[in-house]
């Protein structure tokens, strides 16, 4: 899980170790010690410490979750390392965010009025993604948070203000939070 201490990544690597049950999940971020003893990683590499082809095993890696992928030009694109040198022959490499997804997610979001994507988008395309062949994965998720096997981690909760929204935002920027930042619509 490339990216394993964001909000997204913390989710994966506790679904891949929980719920798909993965013999190993291997995680990268710069704090190893939280990914390993907080989110539950099996082995967490600190991806500043050289490239990621040089720190994971080579052409062994079944399934990448790229978790850290930027849509922004000077952000990183860990696709090219990992396709070349990580991923088993019948290797996956899942990408969160990407350039292209970003604008397609940045166009369905958008009103129709500005898209110009006549009608609803976004119900379908979100929903879609959430549910398995039968329908239940959402309802796994839930069941997995009310039982404890999945554990929301939270970097910092503001308040729903000018200031804590901005103060959010720049968090989610920087790409350094661990875990989730949560805008508390009840405090002002």
């Amino acid at each position: 899980i490339i990216g394993a201490s964001g909000g997204v990544g913390i989710f994966a690597v506790q679904w891949a170790k929980r719920f798909l049950e993965f013999d190993k999940v291997i995680g990268t971020a710069s704090d190893t010690d939280f990914v390993l003893n907080k989110v539950g990683a099996d082995q967490c590499v600190d991806y500043r410490k050289g490239s990621l082809k040089d720190l994971l095993p080579n052409k062994s890696i079944d399934f990448c979750m790229d978790c850290a992928s930027g849509p922004g030009k000077d952000e990183p694109d860990y696709a090219p390392v990992v396709q070349k040198h990580l991923l088993a022959k019948t290797g996956y490499l899942s990408q969160v965010t990407t350039k292209s997804s970003f604008n397609i997610m940045k166009t369905l979001m958008l009103p129709s009025w500005l898209s110009g994507f006549p009608g609803k988008r976004y119900d379908n395309f979100l929903t879609s993604n959430i549910n398995s062949k039968d329908g239940k994965l959402l309802d796994r998720v839930v069941a997995g948070f009310e039982r404890g096997d999945l554990e929301p981690i939270v970097h910092s909760t503001l308040p729903f203000t000018e200031e804590g929204v901005r103060t959010g935002f720049d968090l989610i920027r920087t790409r350094r939070n661990k875990g989730r930042v949560i805008v508390d619509m009840a405090k002002k």
